[in-house]
């Protein structure tokens, strides 16, 4: 394979060294994600963020599901008005 390394490298890294690292890699990505989480009110703010998003997620769910059932049943009604104009019609001769 072409990508594969030519020779092993074995690093040494103390606990600290790579928790601080783990940490900045982390912090890293969520700022290139837009969530800035360096001081205690950018973290506040995330979190208002997120609760926002869940709220809407959870009303946006409770609507689609309300304009689901109106829809069904108002093509329950539907199909009820047309049996009940057929039975007219054909059994009770009216």
């Amino acid at each position: 394979m072409r990508n594969e390394p030519t020779e092993t490298v074995v690093l040494s890294v103390s606990r600290e060294e790579l928790t601080d690292l783990i940490e900045k890699a982390v912090r890293r990505g969520f700022a290139d994600a837009g969530l800035y989480l360096e001081d205690k009110e950018d973290r506040e703010e995330s979190r208002k963020d997120f609760w926002f998003l869940r709220r809407w997620r959870r009303a946006t769910d409770g609507a689609a599901a309300k304009i689901g059932y109106t829809v069904l049943a108002i093509l329950t009604g539907g199909v009820l008005i047309v049996i009940w104009a057929g039975i007219r019609a054909h059994v009770l001769k009216q």
